[in-house]
């Protein structure tokens, strides 16, 4: 379990992230000590909240286009997240200029579904705009450059994202800080 409380299970052969996140507790049953597996419309959906879970997965772009997996996510999924689309390197190529053309795909995509959308991720090594990875920086210089992206994020989809992952793998698995998240000044 995540120090979020998250859980997630990945396959990675079927390229898929599952994840359960803690329901509000106002929206928890009262008894959550059971769960009937007789009915057959039960969903993974439906067994998830009956603990006080949301049960989610990724959803990209390019999924849209396959029916089969759109189907599975609308009827068993409440969370989805964006495979890339929130990403810096995909948000703001050109320092200062946002591009929210993909975030809004999967925003849309979200609400016109009744499914809830976690924010992924505003800040990740792995997927920095050029002129981030290439850049000569100060810490001052990339914090403010992180908190405007951060900033024009948040701002923009204000009241449509229930989670937000600000800052992805910044620790490394012995929980020492990871090299690729330190600066020099």
């Amino acid at each position: 379990m995540h120090p979020d409380g998250m859980i997630s299970l990945v396959s990675r052969s079927a390229a898929c992230l599952l994840f359960l996140l803690p329901l509000a507790r106002a929206t928890c049953p009262a008894n959550t000590t059971t769960v009937s597996t007789t009915s057959t419309t039960q969903t993974l959906r439906s067994l998830a909240n009956a603990r006080c879970l949301y049960f989610g997965s990724v959803l990209d772009y390019n999924d849209y286009g396959d029916t089969q997996y759109v189907n599975i996510i609308n009827s068993q999924f409440d969370v989805i997240t964006p495979g890339n689309q929130m990403k810096w390197a995909y948000t703001e190529r050109t320092q200062g200029t946002f591009d929210f053309a993909g975030s809004d795909l999967v925003v849309n995509y979200a609400k016109d579904h009744g499914l809830k959308l976690r924010g992924h991720t505003l800040v990740w090594h792995e997927q920095l705009p050029s002129w981030v990875s290439n850049g000569v920086w100060s810490k001052a210089n990339l914090t403010a450059a992180m908190q405007n992206h951060i900033t024009g994020m948040v701002q923009r989809f204000k009241g449509q994202i229930f989670h937000w992952d600000v800052v992805n793998e910044v620790f490394n698995e012995d929980g020492t800080m990871s090299s690729r998240c330190s600066t020099t000044s």
